[in-house]
C-alpha cells in the first residue's frame, strides 16, 4: 500500500479495530475482577489483574483520543474554510483530507463554493451593468421604500433636484420638493389599483414629468415602495408654449386685416358704394365666403390654443336646454334651409335646465349640428335629442349623412384630423371642431362618444352633469344609471304611429319614430339609436317592408341581428313569426302592441327589481338570446353586440354596470377587448365577466388580466345572475369592481 493509500485509510476500519480492542480489554478486565472476588486466584494474581485493568483503561483512553482526533481534524478543516468564505475570502477551499469519506465531503463543499462564487460573480456583473445603465441614462430614477425614504437615486435625478446622491439617500422623498408625503402615499395607493398617468409639474425653472410604478410585496396586495422615472420636459413645454403663443399671435394679427376685408366686402355687397354688376357680386360673394371660412379657422385655432394653455374658464349658470338648442339651430337655419334638410328636436321636459357655461354649451351644440349639416346630403334628416339620466343630461345629434369609415373613428377627436374621402374633400373645415368640442365637454365634467355607419349616418352623444361640480359628490359624478328601454316605430300611417307611441310610452318606454319606411331606412335608424325593440308594420302591398326583408336587413347588421321585432302583418297565418319577437295581426290595437313590447323590453315586468344595464358581447345568436332572457327575467337591462369592436364602442357610449365578453368574437376577441376597457378611464371600474366554450382553461389568464370572473360554457344562468348581483353590490359598497 503506497503513502497516498495509507493517508486515505478508511475511517470505518479504524473505528472497527478500535471498538473491537476496547470490547476485548473491557471483557478481560471484568473477568479478572470476578475471579478475584471469588477468591479463586492468589494475591499476586489479584495484583496482576488490577494492573491489567489499569492498562486496559489507559489503552481505552488512548484509543478514544486517537479516534476523536481522527474525527475532529477533517471537520475543523471544513469549518475553517466555510468561516473564511463567510468573512469574504471567497478563494479559500478545503484541502485534501486523510479519510475517504471526509475527503469526499470536502470536495463537495469545494464544488458548492465554486458554484456560489460563479453565481455571485454573475450577480455582481449584472448589478454593475444595471448601475451603469441607471447612472448613464438621461431620465432621473428615484427608488422610494414603503416608509417614503429614498433608497436609490441616480445622478440625473440628483441634478434635477439640485442635490447629491449621498445627501438624498436615506432621507424622505418629500424633501425633494416634488411631492408631499400625503401625495406620495396617495399615488402609491392609486398605482396599486392600476396604471397612473405621468404627472407633470414645474419645479423652479424646470418642468418635470414623473411616471410612477409601485414595487409590490410578494403577495401583490401591498406596496413595498415605488420607482419614479423622471424626464426633464422643460424644452418640450417651452416649445408647446411657443407654439400656442405663435398661434395666438398669428391669429390675432390675422383677425385685424380679415375683419377689414370682410367688413368692406359686406359694405360693397350692401350697395354702400353704388350699384355693382352681377359678375362683381359673384366675385365679392366668393371673397365673403372665404373670409368667413378664414375667420372660423382663426377662431378655432384661438380656442384650441386657449384650451391647451388653460386660459379658458367656464362661467357656470343655469341654462335652459331648449333655449340653448334653439339658439344653436337658429344660427345654422340658413345652411339647413339651403341644403333642404329636415331638423327635428326631441328634448327632455324634466329637468328643463342644467348648470353650464351658456356660450360654451351653444358652441358644442353648434359644432355638432354644423358637422351634421355639412356631411348630410340634400333632403336628409338631423335630429337633436336630450335624455335625462341620474344627475346628468345626455345630448345626441344624429344625421342621415354619409357616415364615417370605421378606421377613422378612433382619430375623429384628434386635432387637425379630417376624414379623407371623396365626399368630404369639398367640405371646408380646420379639423379642430370635434377636438374643441371634446375638450369643452370634458371641462364641464362630461363625456363624449361617436357611432357611425357609412351610408347610414352618424350619432354624436355627450353627457353633461345637471349641477355644478361643487354640488356633486364623487359617487354622483361617476354613477352609471340604467335607462328605460327604447322602441323604434316603423309605420307609414301618422295616426297609427301616434297611437302606438302613446301606448308604448305608458309601458313605460322611450320611443323614436323612423323617418323612412323601407327596410333599409328602418335598419339605418336602428343603427343610430340601438333600440331595445323594433315595432314595424310589414305590408309590401302598401309600400311597407316585408317582414322577411326587414329581418334579413337586421341579420346583416352585426349590432342589430339580435334586436327583437314586433311585426304587424296583414295575415299572421302566412308568415313565420320572428325567432325573438312577436307577430300580431294587422288589426291589433295599440294596447296589444304595447303588451307585446312590454314582454320584450328589458325592464317591463311588474315588480321586477332594476339591477342595472349589462352589455353582452356574444356572436352566437342562440347563446346571446339565452343570456338576454335570463338577465332580463332577473331585472337587468341588456344591450347585445356580436363583435369585440362594437363592444368597446357601446361600452364607452352607454357605460354599462357590467360587461359579459365571449372569448372568440369577430374583429376583436376578449383578450383584446379586456385591456382596452380596463385602460379607458370611463370603463376601467366596470366589472367584466369572460365566458368561453372553446378555451375552458384560459380562466387564470383572464383573471390575471383584470377580469372579474370567468365562466365556462355551458353554465347555470342563476349562477351568472348571482355573480352579477354580487359584483354590483361590491361596487355600490365601494369595495371595487374587479373581484
Amino acid at each position: 500500500m503506497d503513502d497516498r493509500s495509507e493517508r486515505r485509510f478508511s475511517i470505518n476500519r479504524r473505528l472497527q479495530y478500535s471498538v473491537s480492542a476496547i470490547v476485548l480489554l473491557v471483557l478481560a478486565l471484568i473477568t479478572g475482577l470476578l475471579l478475584a472476588l471469588r477468591n479463586d486466584i492468589s494475591g499476586a494474581q489479584t495484583a496482576a489483574a488490577v494492573a491489567a485493568g489499569v492498562a486496559v483503561f489507559a489503552l481505552t483512553a488512548w484509543l478514544s483520543l486517537t479516534l476523536l482526533r481522527a474525527l475532529r481534524q477533517p471537520l475543523a478543516a471544513v469549518d475553517d474554510v466555510t468561516a473564511a468564505v463567510n468573512r469574504g475570502e471567497s478563494d479559500r477551499r478545503v484541502p485534501r483530507l486523510p479519510a475517504e469519506e471526509f475527503d469526499r465531503l470536502g470536495q463537495n463543499v469545494n464544488l458548492m463554493l465554486d458554484s456560489l462564487s460563479a453565481t455571485v460573480a454573475e450577480t455582481n456583473l449584472q448589478r454593475q451593468r444595471m448601475a451603469t445603465v441607471v447612472d448613464s441614462v438621461n431620465e432621473g430614477i428615484v427608488v422610494v421604500d414603503a416608509a417614503g425614504n429614498i433608497t436609490t437615486i441616480n445622478p440625473a435625478a440628483a441634478r434635477m433636484f439640485e442635490t447629491s446622491i449621498d445627501e438624498a439617500c436615506g432621507h424622505s422623498a418629500a424633501d425633494l420638493g416634488f411631492f408631499t408625503e400625503d401625495e406620495i402615499s396617495e399615488i402609491i395607493d392609486r398605482s396599486l389599483a392600476g396604471p397612473v398617468q405621468p404627472i407633470v409639474r414645474r419645479r423652479g425653472q424646470r418642468v418635470l414629468s414623473a411616471a410612477i410604478s409601485t414595487l409590490q410585496s410578494s403577495g401583490g396586495e401591498t406596496s413595498s415602495g415605488s420607482v419614479w422615472v423622471l424626464r426633464d420636459v422643460t424644452e418640450l413645454a417651452q416649445i408647446d408654449e411657443m407654439k400656442s403663443e405663435f398661434i395666438s399671435i398669428v391669429s390675432h394679427e390675422l383677425r385685424t386685416p380679415l375683419t377689414a376685408i370682410k367688413g368692406f366686402t359686406d359694405l360693397i355687397l350692401e350697395g354702400e358704394v353704388g350699384e355693382i354688376s352681377e359678375q362683381q357680386r359673384e366675385f365679392l360673394e366668393i371673397v365673403q365666403s372665404n373670409s368667413d371660412r378664414l375667420v372660423a379657422l382663426i377662431n378655432d385655432m384661438l380656442d384650441i390654443s386657449r384650451i391647451e394653455s388653460g386660459r379658458i374658464s367656464l362661467t357656470r349658470e343655469e341654462v335652459h336646454i331648449a333655449d340653448a338648442v334653439d339658439q344653436s339651430v337658429a344660427a345654422l337655419r340658413p345652411l339647413i334651409e339651403e341644403k333642404g334638410l329636415s331638423l327635428q328636436t326631441e328634448l327632455v321636459e324634466e329637468p328643463a335646465s342644467i348648470i353650464a357655461d351658456r356660450a360654451r354649451l351653444q358652441q358644442i351644440l353648434t359644432n355638432l349640428i354644423a358637422n351634421a349639416c355639412k356631411y348630410t346630403l340634400a333632403s336628409g334628416w338631423i335630429t337633436v335629442r336630450s335624455e335625462a339620466l341620474d344627475g346628468q343630461i345626455a345630448f345626441s345629434v344624429s344625421d342621415t349623412g354619409i357616415g364615417i369609415p370605421p378606421d377613422a373613428l378612433p382619430h375623429i377627436f384628434s386635432k387637425f384630423y379630417r376624414v379623407d374621402q371623396a365626399q368630404t374633400r369639398d367640405v371646408g373645415g380646420s379639423g379642430l371642431g370635434l377636438a374643441i368640442t371634446k375638450s369643452l365637454v370634458e371641462m364641464h365634467g362630461g363625456k363624449i362618444a361617436i357611432a357611425s355607419r357609412p351610408g347610414v349616418g352618424t350619432t354624436v352623444r355627450f353627457t353633461l352633469p345637471t349641477t355644478g361640480p361643487e354640488d356633486r359628490t364623487d359617487d354622483e359624478a361617476f354613477d352609471n344609471i340604467s335607462r328605460t328601454g327604447l322602441v323604434l316605430i316603423v309605420s307609414g300611417d301618422e295616426r297609427e304611429r301616434i297611437a302606438w307611441e302613446v301606448a308604448i310610452r305608458a309601458v313605460p318606454a322611450d320611443v323614436v319614430i323612423s323617418r323612412g319606411t323601407s327596410a333599409a331606412a328602418a335598419v339605418g335608424e336602428a343603427e343610430l339609436h340601438h333600440p331595445s325593440v323594433i315595432v314595424a308594420r310589414c305590408d309590401a302591398g302598401i309600400g311597407l317592408p316585408e317582414l322577411g326583408e326587414l329581418l334579413e336587413e337586421l341579420r346583416a347588421s352585426p349590432n342589430l341581428r339580435m334586436t327583437p321585432v314586433v311585426a304587424i302583418v296583414p295575415d299572421i297565418s302566412s308568415v313565420r313569426a320572428p325567432d325573438d319577437g312577436a307577430l300580431l295581426s294587422g288589426l291589433a290595437t295599440p294596447e296589444e302592441v304595447a303588451r307585446a313590447v312590454s314582454k320584450l323590453l328589458p325592464d317591463s315586468a311588474v315588480g321586477r327589481p332594476r339591477r342595472g344595464r349589462v352589455l353582452v358581447a356574444e356572436d352566437d345568436v342562440d347563446m346571446a338570446n339565452w343570456m338576454r332572457r335570463v338577465l332580463v327575467r332577473n331585472g337587468f337591462d341588456v344591450t347585445l353586440v356580436r363583435d369585440g369592436l362594437a363592444a368597446i364602442v357601446r361600452a364607452v357610449e352607454i357605460l354599462p354596470d357590467a360587461v359579459i365578453l365571449d372569448v372568440n368574437m369577430p374583429k376583436m376577441g376578449a383578450a383584446e377587448v379586456l385591456p382596452q376597457l380596463l385602460s379607458n378611464p370611463g370603463t376601467r371600474e366596470i366589472p367584466i365577466i369572460v365566458v368561453s366554450g372553446t378555451v375552458p382553461d384560459s380562466g387564470p389568464f383572464f383573471i390575471e388580466a383584470g377580469a372579474s370572473d370567468f365562466f365556462t360554457k355551458p353554465f347555470n344562468g342563476d349562477l351568472l345572475v348571482r355573480r352579477l348581483i354580487q359584483l354590483s353590490r361590491k361596487r355600490q359598497d365601494g369595495q371595487g369592481s374587479r373581484h
